[in-house]
């Protein structure tokens, strides 16, 4: 589940076991979301997944989720929205 890949990754990037850390980004490159990728990949340094999570919300028709919002923090959820209103 995305909650238990989560914390590998947690774990595994706290006590640097690479392979098991590569693991578990493979794993969440599927089931994770663009906020989650964001979230995720700000946190524990996957910087593979930020540039494709920030298309993907910037671009999508919905606006963002007041959910949404609370896990990327208030900064990151207004540079999102501006960059959003630019794009449209």
């Amino acid at each position: 589940t995305f909650e238990a890949w989560s914390s590998v990754l947690a774990l595994a990037t706290k006590w640097s076991f690479k392979s098991v850390r590569f693991t578990a980004i493979r794993h969440l490159t599927t089931i994770a979301s663009p906020i989650d990728k964001l979230v995720l990949g700000r946190q524990y340094d996957v910087l593979e997944w930020l540039q494709d999570a920030y298309v993907n919300i910037c671009q999508r028709p919905e606006a963002l989720s007041i959910e949404e919002a609370e896990k990327l923090g208030l900064k990151e959820a207004i540079l999102i929205s501006q960059v959003r209103q630019e794009v449209r």
